[in-house]
C-alpha cells in the first residue's frame, strides 16, 4: 500500500511541475466560483441532488474503465479493486460535504455509496 501511495505522490508531483503553481491557482479559483453556482443552485432546486450520486457512479466507472495501470496493479496487488473503490470514494469526499452541508442526507449517503461500487465494476 505505501509503494501505491509513493506512486500516487510522485505522479501529482510531477503534474504540479509540469501545469505549475499559477494555472493550478488559476483552476483552483474557477473551482470554488463554480462550487458557488453549483450550491446556488441546490439551493433554488432541491430535486438536483441527486445529480451527485449518478454523477459519482459515473465517475468511477469511467476512472475504471481508462486506468492505464491496471495490469500493474493485478501484479502488485490481487485486491487493487477495494483500494480503488477508497480512492474514488474519497474523491467523491467535497460533493459528499456540500449534499451533507445542505442537509441532504440521503444524497451525501448515496454518493459516498456511489464511490465505493467501483469493486463491483469488472
Amino acid at each position: 500500500m505505501q509503494a501505491y501511495l509513493r506512486l500516487r505522490l510522485r505522479v501529482l508531483g510531477r503534474l504540479l511541475v509540469e501545469v505549475g503553481w499559477v494555472r493550478l491557482l488559476l483552476l483552483g479559483g474557477l473551482l470554488v466560483v463554480t462550487g458557488g453556482k453549483l450550491i446556488e443552485l441546490l439551493l433554488s432546486k432541491p430535486h438536483l441532488q441527486w445529480a451527485g450520486p449518478t454523477l459519482g457512479l459515473l465517475m468511477s466507472w469511467s476512472g475504471y474503465r481508462q486506468r492505464t495501470d491496471l495490469g500493474f496493479l493485478q501484479i502488485v496487488s490481487p485486491r487493487y479493486k477495494s483500494w480503488l473503490s477508497v480512492e474514488s470514494a474519497l474523491l467523491l469526499v467535497p460533493v459528499w460535504g456540500v449534499l451533507l452541508g445542505l442537509g441532504y442526507l440521503g444524497a451525501a449517503l448515496a454518493t459516498i455509496a456511489a464511490g465505493l461500487m467501483g469493486h463491483f465494476f469488472p
